[in-house]
């Protein structure tokens, strides 16, 4: 209240600022108040970690495996909420999106592991509005109780996976390709997700703002080039009004096939930022419209900025308007891949940040995987889809078949990069400062030759590398205790070694602590060998994360109270070692 009564005094002598003023207290209260009521549709205390009858209806598309199947489901009885499920057994039913069941359930309530280079898991079932997560019990009990009866966008989308299905199972990027197509990531094979990752490229493997932006802006050139072979008709439209109708209503479409998720729906909004004042016939300065899609994503979901897309979708696009402007005097082709590699480069900082390591060839990678996925996978995808949906069996399965085998060369080249041992690095998180130092370096380096600025990204990045960390002294030890739940995990480390006591827990789900929370904090750490691995004895909750620690981990030595469970050469430990 006092910041608004300051900003009426100051409006009518420094109205800029005033309004600025006013935009950031009202943001800041929107954000707030849609805070507030996500937490409100929390579930009550008195529902969680106890068998319970609930009714409500699944939402989005199911995604099922072997041994499970993970939906949403919209509550409406006892309570309203959003929750995040998962129903386990070889006899379960297929689920279909719209239907509304009666379910037993056992829910608890949102929490995740709290660690250095692990994911933040509680944070993200908040940007997802989850009231809680559970899992479906054993019970006669559970019921269907009315089959959808509605055309919705996600019966469609159902209704197309299926049909796709026939198509894509046979392919070995079948899964990749469906991604691209309805947004559904359910089926992308583990190797193709980590030969993604390793190599930076996983932004291509399923829809976000570069395919929508793709397929709009070549739907907007298209009929811009078709309606000016008609000068009769550009004289009662204009070509480029109405390509920027077709634009938008493809971008439109491509993002409704996509489920109209947080990802799609912002893409959604920047390019249609883009159309409507093309449409309007406005003329903006590029920068205005970059900070009018900024404005309205947040007020569409002011939860976005719990989002790692959200600041790399937006630091991307400004990436992008800086490097058009640059070298307009060089051929096109050293336009694109200048922008690529300023793209690639820009980009470090971020994802060293975020995801506390990077790939220094993705530059490479992207350079090459971008117009792959732009010109061939992404259009012969959505081509092969729209043959299945009129009946052309035979064109759609060629089409599928092309992109596939692109898929199959781009993978053989990515695997390429991805067995060079310098190719991972990792970066350890510590103060914000060092990001924002990261990035003006980087920016200060790419800077116009002109300027001559570019020297001066030198003692930036030495004050950021350079600085020591703190070391551990001799005769001293550093103990973690990392949080793995039930049960426990301790890394120890002295000036020269580092030591695992217990790997925490692995459950049915598939879900470990080893690969979830030892292995990122280790690499965070930048620690590649673990001199010991003490197991202090075999329930599930102490060596269950192992296995995926010896994966990802070298380990010299392992000590335990039961060997015989350890596959690895391990030893007996008994009372009186040291170290």
């Amino acid at each position: 209240m006092c910041g608004f009564l300051a900003i009426f005094t100051l409006f009518k002598h420094q109205k800029p600022l005033s309004l600025n003023g006013l935009v950031f207290l009202l943001g800041f209260a929107w954000m707030g108040w849609f805070s507030v009521q996500n937490l409100n549709t929390h579930v009550d205390e008195i529902y969680l970690n106890q068998s319970i009858l609930v009714t409500g209806v699944i939402a989005d598309l199911p995604e099922a495996s072997t041994d499970k199947t993970k939906f949403i489901f919209y509550a409406n009885s006892p309570f309203k909420s959003r929750l995040k499920l998962s129903w386990y057994g070889k006899n379960r039913p297929a689920l279909q999106t719209g239907d509304a069941w009666q379910l037993q359930l056992k829910l608890k309530r949102n929490n995740g592991y709290q660690n250095l280079g692990g994911f933040d898991y509680e944070q993200w079932l908040f940007y997802k509005q989850m009231g809680a997560t559970g899992y479906v019990r054993s019970s006669k009990s559970n019921q269907l109780i009315q089959v959808n009866q509605t055309n919705s966008m996600d019966q469609f989308r159902q209704d197309l996976r299926y049909s796709l299905q026939p198509f894509l199972q046979a392919l070995d990027f079948g899964g990749v390709v469906n991604a691209l197509i309805i947004g559904d990531r359910s089926f992308v094979k583990e190797s193709h997700w980590e030969l993604f990752k390793d190599t930076n490229t996983t932004h291509l493997s399923v829809i976000s703002g570069l395919h929508i932006g793709l397929i709009s802006g070549f739907v907007f050139l298209l009929v811009q080039f078709l309606w000016r072979r008609c000068q009769r008709c550009c004289h009662q439209i204009p070509a480029q009004v109405l390509a920027a109708y077709f634009g938008l209503l493809s971008a439109f479409l491509y993002a409704l096939i996509a489920g109209f998720s947080i990802p799609t729906g912002r893409a959604f909004i920047m390019a249609g930022v883009v159309f409507v004042s093309l449409i309007l016939r406005r003329h903006h300065n590029v920068w205005q419209l970059y900070g009018l899609a900024l404005i309205l994503v947040l007020a569409n979901n002011p939860l976005s900025i719990f989002s790692v897309g959200f600041w790399l979708s937006f630091y991307v696009v400004g990436v992008i308007i800086y490097g058009v402007k640059q070298h307009q005097d060089k051929s096109w082709m050293f336009r694109l891949l200048y922008i690529q590699l300023l793209i690639s480069v820009a980009t470090l900082p971020l994802i060293a940040w975020f995801f506390a390591s990077g790939s220094l060839l993705s530059p490479i990678a992207n350079l090459v995987a971008i117009p792959v996925f732009s010109f061939i996978v992404t259009p012969l995808s959505l081509i092969g889809a729209i043959l299945v949906l009129i009946g052309l069996s035979y064109p759609a399965e060629l089409s599928f078949a092309v992109a596939d085998q692109a898929l199959a060369g781009l993978s053989y080249f990515l695997g390429l990069l991805q067995q060079f041992e310098f190719n991972q690095w990792h970066y350890t998180q510590t103060q914000t400062l060092d990001l924002i130092l990261f990035v003006l370096a980087v920016f200060i380096t790419l800077t116009p030759k002109g300027l001559k600025l570019r020297l001066l990204s030198v003692p930036i990045l030495a004050l950021m590398l350079l600085v020591p960390n703190e070391k551990i002294a001799q005769n001293t030890a550093l103990i973690t205790i990392l949080d793995v739940g039930q049960g426990i995990s301790h890394v120890v480390q002295t000036q020269n070694h580092t030591l695992l006591f217990d790997t925490g827990a692995r459950y049915p789900s598939g879900f470990n602590l080893g690969g979830s929370v030892i292995n990122p904090f280790l690499k965070a750490k930048q620690v590649n060998v673990l001199d010991k691995v003490i197991v202090s004895h075999a329930d599930n909750d102490h060596i269950g994360g192992l296995t995926d620690v010896l994966q990802a981990i070298k380990v010299k030595e392992i000590l335990t109270s039961t060997p015989n469970k350890i596959t690895r050469q391990s030893s007996l430990c008994y009372a009186g070692q040291q170290w």
